[in-house]
């Protein structure tokens, strides 16, 4: 990329600390990556303990900081937990997601509920647990939802 169309002197969150539900892989792994190489210290959150591993540690052999919490964001209990045990949070990605790919008129009432509780339901408490959080440390608080 040229000079000219390096953006990154102008997306600076150095000092801010960044929590990313859904960080082990993809989109949500990507986030945490782009956070972290713009100055943040970075949470990532997933259910899968060797993702999260392999995400962090990538991010700090890079010169980041990054901390992993395991996390099942269905769980609103442990949600509640995970986000307590932040020190600080500036910014939430809300990235935990799925799809069943099936024809419509095949999809489950079971699939349908996995798939409602984890888009809407989880999205739902971990950006009300974020914004408490951030109500209680009177953070200035930005939330992006993937």
């Amino acid at each position: 990329m040229s000079a000219a169309g390096n953006i990154n002197h102008k997306f600076r969150l150095d000092g801010r600390a960044v929590l990313v539900a859904g960080a082990g892989r993809g989109i949500g792994r990507a986030c945490a990556v782009a956070m972290a190489h713009a100055g943040a210290q970075v949470w990532l959150m997933s259910r899968t303990q060797g993702e999260l591993d392999a995400a962090v540690a990538e991010i700090n052999r890079a010169g980041g900081k990054a901390h992993a919490l395991v996390c099942d964001v269905t769980d609103a209990a442990a949600v509640k937990d995970a986000v307590a045990q932040l020190p600080r949070l500036d910014v939430l990605v809300n990235n935990a997601g799925t799809n069943i790919p099936e024809p419509f008129v095949n999809v489950s009432e079971a699939n349908l509920d996995h798939v409602l509780n984890l888009n809407i339901r989880a999205m739902f408490i971990t950006a009300q647990a974020a914004v408490k959080k951030c109500r209680k440390i009177r953070s200035a608080n930005h939330a992006v939802a993937v």
